[in-house]
């Protein structure tokens, strides 16, 4: 919708296709989180935010949280990000984004946030108008 640049955060590990493993061993990473501090690794990396005013953080909720993979990205650049606008958006079937919004801010203290999106299962069809509303809202216009 804005024409930028698109970055694919994916795990060094692919997760099964399963769905209840998949949710198991994101409880265990978000766990490894909280408690000693230990990230996914991840495949992807940026050299520098340097040519962006606004990074954009889409995401799924993982148990009202950031997915994992994000955290790790998010924790790995978060010096490289310092200074810069985020917009978070993510999609979640039923949970709040609150959650989500604690990790960002604890894993990039040295950014300014512009107000989150949250997508839900139930407004999908709409998720188009949302998006569009919701740049205008925190002020990035579209192509």
């Amino acid at each position: 919708i804005v024409g930028g640049d698109l970055v694919e955060v994916t795990p060094a590990t692919p997760y099964t296709t399963d769905y209840n493993t998949m949710l198991s061993v994101g409880q265990q990473e978000i766990n490894a989180i909280d408690n000693s501090g230990t990230y996914p690794t991840i495949n992807t990396s940026v050299e520098s935010f340097e040519d962006y005013d606004v990074v954009f953080v889409g995401y799924p909720l993982w148990y009202s949280r950031m997915a994992t993979p994000m955290q790790a990205f998010l924790h790995a650049h978060a010096a490289k990000l310092s200074g810069k606008r985020i917009a978070l958006f993510c999609t979640s079937a039923s949970s709040s984004m609150a959650g989500t919004v604690t990790d960002a801010r604890r894993l990039c203290a040295d950014v300014t946030f512009l107000e989150s999106l949250r997508v839900g299962s139930s407004s999908a069809n709409n998720a188009h108008t949302s998006l569009v509303n919701w740049l205008g809202q925190i002020g990035v216009t579209t192509e």
